[in-house]
């Protein structure tokens, strides 16, 4: 999924923040500058519960890769292909 960030200054962003927070809702990420340097980032909140999940999906990888070198964890290729596919999702 790509997604469009806009880049809008601080004087007009404070101006039209109702419009910004619309966009941001619909799924836009704007970057907020100042003399033309980011200095701010609006995102939806689904953002920030997707890096939980990942993190969660990192340390679950983690704790796999150290089972798999203990020799306490065995998977097929085929089931590592599907955790991969549904990583995907």
């Amino acid at each position: 999924m790509t997604v469009h960030v806009a880049h809008i200054g601080a004087y007009d962003a404070k101006a039209r923040l109702s419009a910004l927070l619309d966009r941001v809702e619909r799924g836009e990420e704007i970057v907020i500058t100042r003399h033309g340097r980011p200095i701010a980032r609006l995102v939806p909140d689904g953002a920030a519960r997707d890096v939980r999940a990942a993190r969660a999906a990192v340390a679950g990888l983690t704790r796999i890769r150290e089972g798999l070198a203990e020799g306490q964890v065995h998977l097929t290729p085929a089931e590592i292909r599907f955790m991969r596919d549904e990583g995907r999702r």
